[in-house]
């Protein structure tokens, strides 16, 4: 199965997004996947989350600039680069402890993206 999944990151189908951190933090830690093309996603996964087709889009939107997430105790937020924090969110505000733990990173860039206007709206990303 590992060989199959490396010959869809190598063929650009899949993409492998890191937990920010250390080398060795972030060999140990989860990985996640992103797909090139939602639409093989909803095949593989269904088309009940829609929070996830989300963040796959943003993903998609942001990928060139190599993205990383951010993880403190069990709490995540979406993607980290540069000086960018962004989490993605679909129908839904940052509330509770995510939104501590968003506040509280120092990045001087930092945006919840929602709805369509992230991809219409940003031409600096």
């Amino acid at each position: 199965m590992q060989t199959y999944i490396g010959y869809f990151v190598e063929t650009y189908l899949f993409f492998i997004v890191e937990q920010e951190g250390k080398l060795n933090e972030r060999i140990k830690a989860n990985k996640k996947f992103y797909c090139a093309d939602v639409g093989v996603k909803n095949v593989l996964h269904g088309y009940k989350d829609l929070g996830s087709v989300y963040e796959n889009l943003v993903f998609l939107k942001i990928k060139h600039k190599k993205p990383r997430y951010y993880k403190k105790g069990d709490v995540e937020i979406d993607f980290t680069f540069d000086d960018w924090l962004i989490e993605a969110k679909f129908g839904q505000e940052l509330e509770g402890k995510q939104k501590t733990v968003f506040e509280s990173v120092k990045k001087k860039k930092k945006l919840v993206a929602q709805g369509v206007s992230f991809f219409t709206n940003r031409k600096e990303i």
